[in-house]
């Protein structure tokens, strides 16, 4: 198996493989900020008089599924 510090290197390091959106295994970058992007995005549209919907799927039962 890969260490991951190897992959995260190799991606964003390296290659410059992952977009400037991709929020994981980035420094700096995690999910609580992402949250924090995305409320003060929708919260400023709404100010704007936008409509803001917002759909989450949870994958994780899909995943806990899958026979290994």
């Amino acid at each position: 198996m890969s260490d991951p510090d190897n992959t995260v290197q190799h991606v964003f390091e390296e290659n410059n493989l992952a977009p400037d959106r991709q929020w994981a295994y980035r420094p700096g970058f995690n999910t609580e900020l992402l949250l924090v992007h995305f409320t003060e995005t929708w919260r400023r549209l709404v100010d704007e008089g936008n409509v803001v919907a917002v759909a989450f799927i949870d994958f994780k039962k899909a995943f806990d599924s899958v026979n290994h």
